[in-house]
């Protein structure tokens, strides 16, 4: 009738060889100096990969529970970093500048097999990827309606169809790019003068 029973439902399984992801990071750098200290700078090389990270196990259909917790993948980054300090100038009027730059990458190195992959993913793409359909302008009149896009009206986006069958579907999909810049640049300038300072800044992220 309308009375509650309490019950227990199994919701999740324990996995005692779960473990925390781990790291593991190299990197060789450089320290230089030159000219007493008016010019100098650190150069950094690096590769970190990240192993046993977490992800979801299938497990048969026939369980009551089909998928547990698992150390499955892993990623790496691998990039560049540099600062360059320099004093420009020095006496009453000081100026000088730093210029910071850094460049990188980041792909996996071992995806979860279990995890259904969209047909235009390749092994060797971004982390970050971003995919979809490319671009070719704006469509300005009836007669540039291509023959793959009926449903299309002039103002529209034209889309690239790359495998000729004649369709715009999921097999035109391209690697547009990735979520993270190739490089992260920085410039600032310091200006002193008895009490004064002035300073800028300026940064600029490419690609």
């Amino acid at each position: 009738g309308s009375t509650i029973h309490n019950g227990v439902a199994l919701l999740q399984l324990a996995n005692p060889n779960l473990s925390w992801e781990t790291n593991e990071t190299i990197n060789i750098g450089l320290d230089f100096e030159l000219w007493r200290g008016r010019l100098n700078a650190t150069v950094e090389v690096y590769q970190r990969t990240a192993k046993d990270l977490l992800d979801w196990d299938l497990l048969p259909l026939s369980n009551e529970i089909v998928r547990k917790r698992a150390n499955i993948g892993s990623t790496r980054s691998q990039g560049i970093e540099f600062i360059l300090n320099s004093v420009n100038i020095q006496g009453p009027l000081t100026w000088s500048t730093t210029f910071t730059g850094t460049t990188y990458e980041s792909f996996w190195v071992e995806r979860n097999l279990a995890t259904p992959l969209n047909p235009w993913v390749r092994d060797n793409d971004p982390y970050t990827a971003i995919y979809g359909w490319r671009t070719d302008g704006i469509i300005q009149n009836r007669e540039e309606i291509p023959d793959y896009m009926p449903n299309a009206n002039p103002g529209n986006i034209r889309y690239v169809h790359i495998n000729g069958d004649g369709v715009l579907d999921s097999q035109d999909v391209v690697l547009l790019g990735q979520e993270a810049p190739t490089w992260n640049l920085g410039l600032a300038n310091n200006f002193k003068y008895k009490n004064f300072d002035l300073n800028f800044f300026f940064n600029a992220f490419l690609g």
